[in-house]
Order: C-alpha cells, then sequence, then structure tokens
C-alpha cells in the first residue's frame, strides 16, 4: 500500500468512525534512509531530486519515527485507558 493510500484510508476511517468516538491515526513519513530506496539513490539525478523534494535535504533515520510513535500509543492508552493496544 502507498504512502498516499495510507493517507487516504485513514482520513476515511477517521470520519466514519468518529461518530463512535474512535480516532484514527497513521505515521507516513517522507523519504526514510532504508535499503528499499538505495537502488533510487545510486543514480546521482535521482538522488537530487530526492534531495531538493526534502526540506533538510536529507534522508530521514528509521530512529527519527520512534517518537512520533510512542506519542500517538501514549495519548491513545492514557486518554482512553486502553489496556491492549493493536498496530
Amino acid at each position: 500500500m502507498t504512502k498516499g493510500a495510507v493517507g487516504q484510508l485513514t482520513k476515511v476511517m477517521a470520519v466514519e468512525w468518529a461518530a463512535d468516538n474512535i480516532q484514527v491515526n497513521c505515521i507516513v513519513p517522507g523519504f526514510i534512509g532504508t535499503p528499499l530506496i538505495k537502488p533510487l539513490m545510486v543514480d546521482e539525478k535521482k538522488e537530487k531530486w530526492i534531495r531538493n523534494r526534502i526540506p533538510a535535504r536529507r534522508l530521514g533515520k528509521t530512529e527519527e519515527l520512534v517518537g512520533v510513535r510512542y506519542f500517538i500509543i501514549i495519548k491513545c492508552i492514557f486518554l482512553h485507558h486502553w489496556s491492549e493496544f493493536y498496530c
């Protein structure tokens, strides 16, 4: 599933479930330095295009997403007093 599809699915689920007081969140990062993007970064032209689309001019790191993930999880647990959390 693409990032665009995840974003749209999240919006639809949020609207559909809002009446039941269910909040829907997602994390849809930009370009992250993973093995999946390595082939694109080999080509100098593609690498330049990618970096120019990123305000920080660098790829994100997977560890930079941890704080966002924990923020969402902790918010859900404390606001809704959940004993279980499903990802």
